[in-house]
């Protein structure tokens, strides 16, 4: 089977010089420019490479300051009742604080339902789903409907059953919503039950209709017969006749409960003005006695945020460190780390250790019990990383709060008052700067890298080129010299036998 011919080299033949070496040889020295260029190319990409590792450091590190600022907002709420059976309640950024409460009312939905009477279901309710719900012949029908919002929606309905009528309430934009209950009897146990879609009185003081406006009562339902106008008063649309959650289901109430003594009413279960930073949850009414909830500083979240922070900082020290320091070769030579010498990276971390760390002039004028975060318990270690001493920082978060907050947020610029950036919101506004600017001098190193590559990169292919042009030139004056030499030693052999 016949093979690839294999590329034969018959240097040296003629002339016993290893013309392949001595172009090697040759190339090699000639070649070192390009291999310094090589050289900075790679250099340049590792430099990148690390400078991109720490520009990533730095958006965590932002992340993780705009986490601290929720972890120093986040509140504990303990309650007297275990079972939290009437009120609980949630809290961010409260006053620590005692809250006794007490529900009278809790807030409910206006609802029109069928009603049983005697073992037999009145209104709104059919033997099964696909039973006709208009009488006299019709198929089609139209009804209003208004909810406890006081909108007044009309809504045409033609498929003539149960379920074609709620699924026309529910595509509609009426504050009601519509469901169908089974409740198990032997006669009409499908049941229409009509809810508005919000807890209270509303406009309506908690009544929810709806009214059959085919010209007639024109359904088996019993849904009245009624009319759309505009009431006297308000001047709004309402609906005359029909059917009403007054007299075939339940009218709405509002919440009725009493904080630290103060009486109060919502149309809502969740309440957010009560108390400022403070939502209570009122789930059953009827309560007798008190339930007291109090509000208190979440130690363990503000310390686990804070001590992120720290980690996340750490990451960059030390990523710093360990790019920028130059090593021993086994010759003992040096090589430099990609950011040795590197003045972007360097400046970067100045800037941003002297943020986090520095003492706060503005907090420092402002009078504030805590200027630095030195102060809190956070300690800069001999290699420039932060540790927290916890117990300290905790003591001070017990002390003042708002006080160590405010080493990481801005604060002040009410009433005339001055802005005043703690020491954590100067870090995030800086890193903001260093890592999302196209202008900054990371992103300036960056694209300032970038180019010299491309130009070192054109520089090296021209210098490949040449070097490929000089080796094919050296090859073929080697070659012509081989065949030279043959021709020589060829005629001096021919006088020799003469």
């Amino acid at each position: 089977m016949a093979t690839a011919a294999s590329a034969l080299s018959f240097q040296g033949l003629a002339s016993g010089v290893q013309t392949d070496a001595l172009v090697s040889a040759i190339l090699a020295q000639d070649g070192l420019g390009v291999v310094a260029l090589q050289a900075r190319q790679t250099a340049n990409t590792n430099r990148t490479s690390a400078l991109t590792a720490m520009k990533s450091a730095m958006n965590t590190l932002y992340i993780s300051l705009a986490a601290l600022q929720d972890g120093l907002n986040t509140r504990t709420v303990t309650s007297t009742d275990p079972n939290n059976a009437y009120v609980t309640a949630t809290a961010t950024g409260a006053a620590a604080g005692n809250y006794d409460v007490t529900v009278s009312k809790v807030a409910t939905r206006g609802r029109i339902s069928s009603t049983m009477t005697g073992g037999a279901p009145s209104n709104l309710a059919v033997g099964s789903l696909t039973d006709p719900i208009f009488s006299n012949g019709a198929t089609t029908g139209s009804f209003a409907l208004q909810g406890t919002d006081g909108n007044v929606v009309s809504i045409s309905v033609s498929d003539n059953s149960l379920s074609g009528l709620r699924d026309a309430i529910n595509g509609s934009k009426a504050g009601v919503t519509a469901t169908i209950i089974n409740n198990g009897g032997a006669t009409n146990p499908y049941q229409l039950v009509l809810s508005a879609k919000d807890t209270g009185t509303g406009t309506t003081g908690g009544v929810v209709t709806i009214a059959d406006t085919s010209g007639g009562e024109n359904n088996t339902l019993g849904i009245h017969s009624g009319a759309v106008g505009t009431d006297l008063k308000s001047g709004l649309p309402n609906i005359t006749g029909g059917l009403t959650s007054t007299e075939s289901g339940v009218t709405a109430n509002d919440a009725q409960f009493s904080v630290n003594g103060i009486q109060m009413s919502r149309k809502t279960n969740q309440v957010t003005d009560a108390a400022d930073g403070v939502t209570f949850n009122l789930l059953q009414g009827g309560q007798t006695g008190t339930t007291t909830l109090s509000v208190a500083q979440d130690k363990t979240a503000a310390t686990t945020a804070l001590q992120d922070v720290i980690s996340k900082y750490n990451t960059i020290v030390t990523g710093y460190a360990s790019a920028s320091t130059a090593t021993k070769n086994a010759d003992g030579s040096i090589k430099a780390a990609a950011l040795t010498g590197d003045s972007t990276s360097k400046a970067m971390l100045n800037q941003i250790r002297s943020a986090l760390t520095g003492m706060s002039s503005a907090l420092a004028a402002a009078g504030a019990p805590y200027t630095s975060l030195a102060a809190i318990g956070v300690t800069t270690g001999s290699d420039g990383t932060l540790s927290l001493n916890t117990a300290t920082f905790q003591a001070a978060l017990a002390k003042n709060p708002s006080a160590v907050r405010n080493l990481f947020i801005t604060s002040g610029g009410s009433n005339g008052a001055p802005t005043i950036k703690g020491p954590g919101q100067l870090a995030g506004d800086l890193l903001f700067s260093l890592t999302s600017s196209g202008s900054s001098m990371l992103a300036t190193a960056l694209k300032t890298i970038q180019n010299t590559n491309n130009s070192l990169a054109l520089q090296i292919s021209a210098g490949q080129s040449a070097l490929a042009r000089q080796k094919a030139i050296l090859q073929r004056q080697f070659s012509n010299m081989e065949v030279t030499v043959a021709q020589m030693r060829a005629s001096a052999g021919s006088l020799i036998g003469a």
